[in-house]
């Protein structure tokens, strides 16, 4: 309407083809993301598991067990 122009004179006007192009961009930019996302996780985790099964996984047993830390008193302890 010819008020809501004059109400906003510093706008900057979008036309509707404009706003549609940057949802439809949006939306298949996000399932691209999507599947390229879920592609690498399903590739990585069957390398995971064909490599566990040729025994390259075998990490030497001093890695694989959880590191135990230290515990050393502070000499700020009262």
């Amino acid at each position: 309407s010819a008020e809501g122009q004059q109400e906003c004179s510093s706008c900057y006007i979008i036309n509707m083809g404009s706003v549609m192009a940057i949802i439809a961009s949006d939306i298949i930019l996000t399932i691209f993301i999507t599947i390229s996302v879920f592609c690498f996780a399903t590739h990585h985790k069957k390398r995971r598991e064909w490599d566990s099964h040729d025994g390259k996984r075998n990490l030497p047993s001093s890695i694989s067990k959880k590191m135990t830390t230290e515990v050393t008193e502070s000499p700020y302890q009262v």
